[in-house]
């Protein structure tokens, strides 16, 4: 008798495991991560910045080409340093390495061609696209040592400019 495959992840599955990837990934780094019991307010997981503040991550896992971008509500997305999009790539559903991509929240502040604010809707959200030559477009927020040093390095700045946080 021959083993098989389930079959691809739906949907459900393939967030999941977005979210445990970029978890690892946080952890791989030397981060303490922390997951929430709860999923209702728009935050995936958390990482200590130290001193304690904590970096708040919505994470995203999009199937390309099947889906070319993947968006957060502004309700749950405060454009603030404590808050980050995640968004997880894959292009085959059983790649157990996808890259992955980390946004700081205030990039959205000024938009561009990749990170656009859609308010024509009644639910307006931030969104990610994923154009023809998205590997080269999102290279600048891999998700590398350095990148998301930066990025928990801005949680700690604004912990300097205003104690109130």
């Amino acid at each position: 008798m021959t083993a098989s495959l389930p079959g691809p992840p739906d949907r459900t599955a393939t967030g999941r495991a977005g979210e445990m990837l970029v978890a690892s990934r946080f952890a791989l780094y030397g981060y303490q991560v922390y997951l929430p019991f709860a999923d209702n307010h728009g935050v995936d997981l958390t990482v200590s910045a130290g001193e304690a503040q904590h970096l708040a991550v919505q994470v995203k896992a999009i199937s390309y080409p099947k889906t070319t971008y993947a968006f957060v509500y502004e309700s749950s997305f405060p454009l603030v340093p404590w808050m980050a999009l995640a968004v997880v790539v894959f292009s085959d559903p059983l790649d157990t390495a996808p890259p992955i991509y980390l946004f700081s929240a205030p990039e959205w502040s000024n938009p561009t061609k990749l990170l656009r604010h859609n308010t024509a809707d009644t639910k307006p959200y931030f969104h990610v696209r994923l154009g023809k030559d998205w590997a080269d477009e999102l290279e600048p927020w891999l998700m590398t040592p350095q990148h998301v040093a930066t990025v928990v390095s801005q949680v700690r700045s604004q912990l300097k400019r205003d104690p109130a946080c």
